[in-house]
């Protein structure tokens, strides 16, 4: 018997306040004209600014319009509760509440610039969450509540006195009181908890170039993120029982970790904006990854709170095809999306300075339609048609578990690698996407929880502070059957930032079977590796690592002979340590205000670097869920299955080329740059910007 799938949310953001209330009922007739169900309010700005201008008296009549017409209409309602944006008044009675850096830097943005470990202002905030709720709780058009959009500090390092105290706070409960081991640990001397002052501080005795403390700070305030959407979301649950989430962004570990909010949520929710780099495909691939991944986890719906429906801005930004955004939201769905909602309607009278544009949603500020209207209008008819086939099936269950290195993305921000630490964990996703592999993607906490028995291989992309328990549990996978791909440097310095005894560190020496000979940097160093008859030679850039063998087999020379890659049999396993990073070859930029991703390799390195890995991952038993032939590695594969079907969705990022579909494979739907008519069996014109889905029987 076929499972009842879940309904599938397909909405826009459109705000109350910033657009006039007479324009309201017709812009949600024409919402539900082309396709879209559901309609997001009062998540960021206008948020709570608007609805509590004055110190508790509420303003919710412009909202209840709004939520009045939007149910008229048909439309389900995505509650925001706008925290990010408190009053002005707030920031007049609490003089000390605005988040201040260690320079005296002040937060410059209208929003996210309140401190929220001030506890007075933490009290108001409850207040304001609890009004609202109770407001709407009943109403039979809501469907959903988001806390906060984004959240973060407003400036890099909190240096309030607020923030002060709560991480001494913090520091002693993780420390269980003990001064004296927070001393032994960090290689210090304090002689009491109030000397201890966040990494860079004003105050205090200077800090820079403790790594220690600046691991400590970074994951206090990941650690203060995840506590404020713990906190809002059982504000909510006290009068409501309809689900809640938060919408995270950007890269998870540099603000907060998205694995960490999400456990406090009913819902996995992201952002992904389509970037504007030559290759698009990546970056939003490796957030689309990642989502999944922390829904698969966490056994959750997935959800994209955010996504273009048109140009994002007219600063930084080129022209945004259309035929992209339709095509990576075809992916989204292909990954697991059970949401999709975007980001606008059309812009409002009042807009932030870096998004003046009439061009951001599918209806000008003029009311006159734009071409992206077409993305929501094709995504509704194929998800009527084909909605329930979709929804029913499962993502594949992966074979290849990617580590996900969030302390060492913390680490990186003051150890002076962040971009290739960033560039690393993008490119380990998109050299996995370009191979057909789906990826499950695990930080440290997952990487210890989880059953790792069905991922046949666990890659770990450039992971230079790994914590000593991940590395046990490494060893453990290895030792009972499983096999590890390192790239260079693993475990060079553990949880508190200090270096390990001996490289590869965390325990990880006797599973590679090899010790470290040098470190260094270099533009790129053209690597052979040889094993089991196969040979890969390629330029690679950036880092290297030669080794000293003590059991393990030497795969990989530099011209030079130096030994940079060591296969090494480890009880049932086999761990396999490549003195260079393969990930950094496939680079992907910065995300939505990117004009352009850096480049990397030639094509012929980035293929035997393909090459290389395909070859290991099969050496691992590890198999794509379909034998595809790319014609060039800028097609994107998502796979889901149910009981009767496998579905395939394939993308096109890259230039037109024709191509043939897996056998058994038939098309039932397609589109993006242009409709295509697909013959099974024989090759087929594909233009960039392109999407179909096949389906095969099982």
């Amino acid at each position: 018997m076929m499972p009842t799938p879940p309904p599938f949310l397909h909405g826009t953001t459109y705000y109350h306040f910033a657009n006039p209330p007479e324009e309201l009922a017709e812009n949600f007739r024409k919402m539900r004209e082309m396709g879209l169900g559901a309609v997001r309010v009062a998540e960021v700005w206008p948020g709570w600014e608007t609805l509590e201008p004055e110190p508790g008296r509420f303003a919710f009549d412009l909202l209840d319009d709004y939520v009045e017409k939007a149910a008229r209409a048909g439309l389900k309602i995505v509650m925001g509760i706008g925290v990010n944006n408190p009053p002005f008044w707030v920031f007049t009675d609490l003089p000390d509440v605005r988040a201040v850096d260690a320079s005296g830097k002040v937060a410059p943005r209208r929003i996210q610039s309140a401190n929220h470990d001030h506890p007075e202002f933490r009290w108001l905030m409850e207040r304001f969450v609890e009004t609202h709720v109770r407001r709407y709780a009943a109403h039979p058009a809501l469907i959903a509540w988001q806390f906060g959009n984004e959240m973060r500090y407003g400036v890099e390092i909190a240096d309030n006195e607020c923030t002060r105290r709560r991480f001494r706070e913090w520091l002693k409960e993780r420390f269980g009181g003990d001064l004296a081991d927070l001393n032994r640990r960090w290689g210090v001397h304090y002689r009491a908890w109030e000397e201890v002052y966040p990494y860079l501080s004003r105050g205090g005795a200077p800090t820079g170039g403790l790594s220690p403390l600046a691991i400590a700070t970074r994951r206090y305030q990941a650690w203060s993120l995840e506590d404020l959407a713990a906190w809002g979301a059982g504000v909510v649950r006290r009068h409501s029982s309809l689900p809640v989430f938060h919408n995270n962004f950007g890269v998870s570990g540099t603000n907060g970790s998205h694995w960490a909010i999400n456990r406090a949520c009913d819902v996995v929710a992201q952002d992904i904006y389509p970037t504007m780099s030559p290759n698009p495909q990546g970056y939003n691939a490796f957030l689309l990854d990642c989502a999944a991944s922390m829904a698969r986890s966490q056994r959750k719906p997935l959800w994209i709170a955010e996504t273009s429906v048109g140009q994002y801005g007219t600063f930084q930004r080129d022209k945004t095809p259309q035929a992209l955004i339709e095509t990576l939201v075809m992916e989204m769905i292909g990954a697991g999306a059970e949401a999709i909602l975007y980001f606008r309607h059309k812009s409002p009278r009042f807009e932030q300075p870096h998004k003046f544009t009439g061009a951001q949603g599918v209806f000008r500020r003029d009311g006159s339609p734009l071409p992206h209207l077409r993305t929501p209008q094709r995504v509704a008819e194929v998800m009527e048609r084909l909605g329930e086939r979709i929804l029913t099936a499962r993502t594949v269950a992966p074979q290849v578990g990617v580590y996900y290195p969030e302390e060492s993305c913390l680490f990186s921000l003051d150890a002076g690698y962040r971009g290739l630490q960033s560039d690393a964990c993008y490119g380990a996703s998109s050299l996995w996407g370009r191979l057909g592999y789906p990826v499950h993607i695990l930080p440290t906490r997952e990487l210890l929880e989880e059953d790792l028995s069905a991922l046949k291989l666990i890659y770990l992309p450039a992971s230079w502070l790994l914590p000593a328990a991940a590395g046990e549990r490494l060893r453990r996978y290895v030792h009972e059957g499983g096999t590890l791909l390192s790239e260079v440097r693993p475990g060079y310095v553990g949880d508190d930032g200090w270096l390990y005894e001996e490289q590869p560190g965390a325990g990880l020496a006797e599973v590679f079977g090899a010790r470290e000979d040098l470190f260094w940097n270099a533009s790129e160093l053209r690597v052979c590796v040889r094993f089991d008859g196969c040979e890969h030679t390629a330029a690679y850039p950036a880092a290297f690592q030669s080794y000293r063998l003590f059991g393990g087999q030497a795969i990989a020379h530099s011209a030079e002979g130096e030994i940079l890659g060591v296969a090494h049999d480890f009880g049932r396993g086999r761990a396999i340590l490549l003195g260079f990073a393969p990930s950094l070859l496939f680079p992907l930029g910065g995300g939505k205000y990117e004009r352009a991703a850096a480049s990397s390799g030639t094509p012929a390195d980035q293929a035997a670097a393909l090459a290389l890995i395909a070859d290991l991952a099969s050496r691992a038993g590890a198999r794509p869920p379909v034998a595809f032939d790319f014609p060039h590695r800028r097609i994107a594969l998502r796979h889901k299955v149910s009981p009767c079907e496998q579905l395939l969705f394939v993308m096109n990022y890259g230039p037109a080329t024709p191509i043939a579909l897996p056998a058994g494979f038939s098309p039932i739907a397609c589109g993006g740059a242009a409709e295509l008519s697909f013959c099974s069996d024989i090759p087929n014109p594909f233009p960039t910007h392109g999407w179909l889905i096949a389906s095969s029987e099982r």
